[in-house]
C-alpha cells in the first residue's frame, strides 16, 4: 500500500523497486544512466556529458593524486573511467544494482577502480571500516530509496567534500506506483536539505544547458563539512 499526501507525493513508500535498475545489455544499462531527454539520445548524452562532468567534478573537488573518491550510484562506471584517464586517484563504485556493478568491472577496466554493493558500502562505513576523501553523486540521490542513510555514510566514511547534481523533486520507483504507466514518485523528501544536515557548507555549481539535460528543477552544488 502507498499513501498520498495531498499533493500527490507518498507518505510512506513501500516496496521500492529496485529490480527497474537491473538489465541484461550495455545498452539497456546506459538509458537507465542517462535517459533520451530534449530530443537527445543516450549516446549523445554520454559523449558530451561525460567529460563535462568529469572537469566539474576534478575542479570543485579539488581532486588530486592519491585520494580515494566514492562514485555513489556508479552505473556501469561513465564517471569513474573519465575521471581515471585524467587524475590518479582510487574510486569506490557503490551501486545497488548487481548488473550495474558487473558491467562496470568490464567497461572501466582499471586496477584503481573497486565496485562495491550499495549495503557493504554503508556497512562498513558505519563501522569506521571504509575512508575515503570525497565522494560525488550525479542524478542519483532523486532516486535512492534512503538518501539521510547514504549521506550519513558519506560523513561517517571521512568525505571532506560531496558533489551532487540532483532533481528537487525525488523520483522514486516504487512497485505500488498511483499510476502504472509511471512508476517513479515523490517522497517529499529534500535531498539538498539531507547533504546539509552533515556538509552545512554549500556552493552552487552553475551547468551549461548546452551540455546538460536539464530540466527547471535540477541543480548542482559542492557540499563542504
Amino acid at each position: 500500500m502507498v499513501l498520498l499526501r495531498s499533493n500527490g507525493s507518498i507518505a510512506n513508500p513501500m516496496n521500492f523497486n529496485s529490480a527497474i535498475f537491473e538489465k541484461n545489455s550495455v545498452e539497456a544499462l546506459k538509458q537507465i544512466i542517462l535517459t533520451p531527454e530534449d530530443g537527445r539520445s543516450t549516446e549523445e548524452r554520454w559523449r558530451r556529458e561525460t567529460p563535462y562532468t568529469a572537469s566539474l567534478l576534478i575542479q570543485h573537488l579539488a581532486l588530486a593524486a592519491g585520494d580515494t573518491i566514492v562514485d555513489f550510484g556508479c552505473g556501469i562506471g561513465r564517471l569513474a573511467k573519465e575521471i581515471l584517464s585524467r587524475v590518479d586517484v582510487r574510486v569506490i563504485g557503490v551501486d545497488i544494482s548487481k548488473s550495474m556493478l558487473v558491467e562496470s568491472l568490464r567497461y572501466v577496466d582499471d586496477p584503481r577502480f573497486c565496485p562495491m554493493p550499495y549495503a557493504m558500502f554503508v556497512d562498513l562505513c558505519a563501522k569506521g571500516r571504509l575512508q575515503f576523501t570525497h565522494a560525488f553523486a550525479i542524478y542519483v540521490l532523486q532516486h535512492c530509496e534512503r538518501p539521510a542513510e547514504a549521506i550519513g555514510a558519506f560523513r561517517q566514511g571521512g568525505a571532506r567534500r560531496v558533489m551532487a547534481v540532483n532533481m528537487v523533486r525525488r523520483v522514486m520507483p516504487v512497485v505500488e506506483a498511483p499510476d502504472r504507466r509511471y512508476p517513479w514518485v515523490d517522497d517529499g523528501v529534500s535531498v539538498n536539505d539531507e547533504i546539509l544536515r552533515h556538509f552545512p557548507g554549500r556552493t552552487a555549481i552553475p551547468l551549461d544547458p548546452g551540455i546538460m539535460s536539464l530540466t527547471d528543477e535540477t541543480w548542482a552544488a559542492v557540499f563542504a563539512r
